[in-house]
């Protein structure tokens, strides 16, 4: 039995004593190895677990860079100030925002599109595509998915609406790919989730 005078006792092994359970494991780290981003329609049926291949209308849109991508969940408070205190004596939420960002490596009629905030990949002539960016009011609002995986966790994290918000700014150059950015910002619809996070990994459990 660990005894309080044993001088080699380290925390975890007194959270153990007292607990039965140390929280610290290296099991519960998570790694996104590798992964895929998906995109479709708004209103197309998303997948109800972490690991089945979305349903037809989901499209992959290929290699992205390798600082995979980004999601935040960020909210903006204001404080309010009162005369007889040195701190904040109310803190009112005013906003949230949940986004991702990514930079896609292909360009073809999936991604360009997405990247660009709409528009239209037409043929005109045998061996001939036209990309024609979207009018300045026009709203393309999309779903979006992100799965990745760490060994045999799988983790799925879902949009049910958004769109691709910001500048797109694209090097071309002899030296390096042409990216396509993107920064894609939820928009659901008013009680609905701005995401879903799915997964299998038991830690959850």
């Amino acid at each position: 039995m660990t005894t309080f005078d044993d001088l080699s006792v380290t925390f975890d092994s007194l959270l153990t004593f007292f607990d039965g359970v140390s929280p610290r494991s290296a099991d519960e780290i998570v790694v996104a190895a590798t992964g895929t981003i998906w995109v479709a329609l708004v209103g197309t049926t998303p997948p109800t677990d972490p690991t089945t291949t979305p349903p037809a209308g989901w499209v992959d849109l290929g290699f992205t860079t390798e600082d995979g991508a980004t999601f935040r969940d960020a909210r903006e408070i204001d404080d309010t100030r009162s005369w007889q205190s040195f701190y904040a004596t109310r803190k009112l939420i005013v906003s949230k925002e949940a986004s991702t960002t990514f930079s896609l490596q292909q360009w073809n009629e999936d991604t360009v599109p997405l990247a660009f905030g709409g528009g239209e990949v037409v043929n005109p002539t045998l061996g001939v595509w036209r990309y024609v960016p979207p009018e300045p009011d026009d709203i393309d609002e999309r779903a979006l998915m992100i799965d990745w995986q760490d060994g045999t966790k799988n983790y799925r994290l879902l949009f049910p609406r958004g769109l691709v918000t910001g500048a797109v700014e694209i090097n071309l150059r002899r030296t390096d790919e042409a990216e396509l950015p993107v920064t894609f910002v939820s928009t659901p619809n008013t009680g609905d989730a701005p995401f879903v996070l799915l997964t299998d990994d038991d830690a959850f459990g």
